[in-house]
């Protein structure tokens, strides 16, 4: 399996490639200022790829919502992917209300950006990986794998935390 390329990574989230899935995963505060380099790592991702490419978004049970000029990046990130993007997943782990607000405030976020691509709200990277896997083109791994990437990248954040 190709191991995910690391763009950004710090104790509060990671963004990173893996084949033509562009990955992030956000621990906790998701501000203005990481959204704003979300956003510029997503067009580095765009003109590093051809072709369709997904994504998987994993918020962590403990991450909170983030604030309008944070959304705003995140809007703009979607708007980026309108002519390239086959599929997105966005995973809110974690149970009880706050998961189940994060999960509803984004659903209210793909709704109000009236974003064309599929996309689909679930609650482990297994559970989206069964909805994305086949929009992704056909030189992408098997089942399995990406889940194995994100928990790679997952890594990454637990390896800057101990350091």
């Amino acid at each position: 399996m190709n191991e995910p390329h690391i763009d950004v990574v710090d104790s509060d989230h990671c963004l990173a490639y893996w084949e033509n899935v562009f990955i992030q995963i956000w621990r906790r505060n998701p501000a203005e200022e990481k959204t704003r380099g979300m956003r510029a790592s997503g067009r580095r991702f765009l003109s590093s790829t051809a072709g369709s490419v997904g994504v998987v978004v994993v918020v962590e049970g403990k991450c909170p919502l983030p604030d309008s000029a944070a959304r705003a990046n995140t809007i703009g990130f979607l708007d980026d992917l309108r002519d390239r993007g086959s599929a997105i997943v966005l995973v809110f782990e974690g149970e009880g209300f706050l998961a189940a607000a994060s999960r509803a405030a984004m659903v209210g976020l793909m709704t109000a950006a009236r974003f064309p691509m599929p996309y689909k709200v679930a609650r482990t990277v297994s559970e989206g990986e069964a909805f994305i896997q086949p929009t992704l083109p056909q030189r992408s791994s098997g089942r399995g794998q990406l889940v194995s990437a994100v928990e790679m990248a997952r890594g990454r954040i637990q390896q800057r935390i101990a350091s």
